[in-house]
């Protein structure tokens, strides 16, 4: 954990400190310089507290290589071992600490969004069954239009999420295909996607329009084919009877080769 982390990095800059007391504070103790920055175990660790942030080391690592050579590798060592390892452990350990708490809250949402979204789906499934009057699995317009002044069907769509206010046009937009009745699947699908404000009812309201926009289309369009179809064959008829009755019978079977081979 960080406090472990932290308490190792100290343990470390003690132990340095007091072979720094020991190796330099003492022994040169007539230098100012070494004297003001190694002459205790206070000075000692707060010095190297400074060394391991890297702020004013290699000053301090020059002065102490004229007084004594073997400084260098100290100060590279405590270096290596603290901003270079042990920082980086830190660093590590607040990361991943960040990350779990944050994968933690994501699971705990999830978690509760299933939650909602089962109890709200109960909650559906007992909407519907109310306004099923007559337990066939279908809701007529009538029964819908009758379930609607019911309180307790007012208060399930409150519970759902559903906005009341526009309950008058909720069978238009779930019959986009004009059947007259709305089959459980389709009454649940429709109140997963409408929960909220008028804005996703204006959204399911366009989409149940364009559905009938384009089976009415596909109708058209079928019909048009057919009977031009049929027009076609018709003037196919007419023509080859007009080739008939000017060129001769043999004429309209020439006609026809020709085509077919052109």
């Amino acid at each position: 954990t960080l406090f472990w982390t932290c308490f190792l990095l100290t343990l470390i800059i003690y132990i340095f400190a007091v072979v720094a007391v020991q190796s330099f504070g003492r022994p040169y103790s007539d230098d100012p310089y070494v004297r003001g920055r190694l002459g205790s175990m206070d000075q000692a660790m707060f010095t190297l507290f400074e060394v391991m942030t890297s702020e004013g080391w290699a000053a301090l690592c020059r002065h102490m290589i004229t007084i004594s050579p073997g400084a260098a590798y100290f100060f590279l060592g405590f270096l290596s071992l603290t901003t270079f390892a042990m920082m980086n452990v830190v660093t590590a350990v607040i990361v991943e600490g960040t990350v779990t708490r944050a994968l933690d809250a994501e699971e705990s949402g999830v978690k509760s969004r299933e939650r909602k979204e089962r109890k709200l789906l109960r909650l559906m499934y007992i909407l519907f069954e109310v306004a099923d009057v007559d337990g066939d699995g279908q809701v007529t317009r009538e029964e819908f239009h009758e379930s609607m002044a019911n309180r307790e069907v007012a208060g399930r769509m409150v519970e759902v999420g559903l906005d009341y206010r526009f309950a008058e046009d909720l069978f238009e937009i779930m019959d986009y295909d004009r059947s007259g009745s709305i089959s459980s699947q389709e009454f649940i699908d429709f109140c997963s996607k409408a929960r909220g404000e008028a804005k996703a009812m204006s959204m399911l309201e366009l989409q149940a329009t364009l559905q009938r926009c384009n089976i009415q289309m596909n109708t058209v369009l079928g019909s048009a084919q057919t009977r031009l179809t049929g027009r076609c064959s018709s003037i196919q008829k007419k023509l080859d009877e007009a080739v008939r009755h000017i060129l001769g019978p043999n004429a309209v079977r020439t006609r026809r080769s020709s085509t077919t081979r052109s």
